[in-house]
């Protein structure tokens, strides 16, 4: 599985925003496998992003922040999980 991620440290805090298509923010399935994935590659908790609308969806502190914060300003990088 490849990932689109920015792991980011922000007020003390080590947590991951993972891109996705949008249609996954509303797939509990699809949420679910991906925030999994993401938390045993970072060890972080993890929140997504869909690509297009910005929806959002993850812990409410997290989805607070990223609500601030311009996509484009995060370190996105490429990641390959083994699934």
């Amino acid at each position: 599985m490849k990932l689109i991620a920015a792991p980011t440290h922000e007020q003390g805090q080590d947590f991951v925003i993972v891109l996705v298509k949008d249609h996954v923010i509303h797939n509990a399935a699809q949420r679910a496998e991906i925030a999994a994935a993401a938390r045993q590659l970072f060890g972080y908790r993890a929140a997504l992003l869909g690509e297009r609308d910005h929806g959002t969806w993850g812990p409410a502190d997290i989805v607070r922040w990223l609500e601030n914060v311009s996509p484009d300003r995060l370190p996105w990088r490429e990641y390959h999980v083994n699934n």
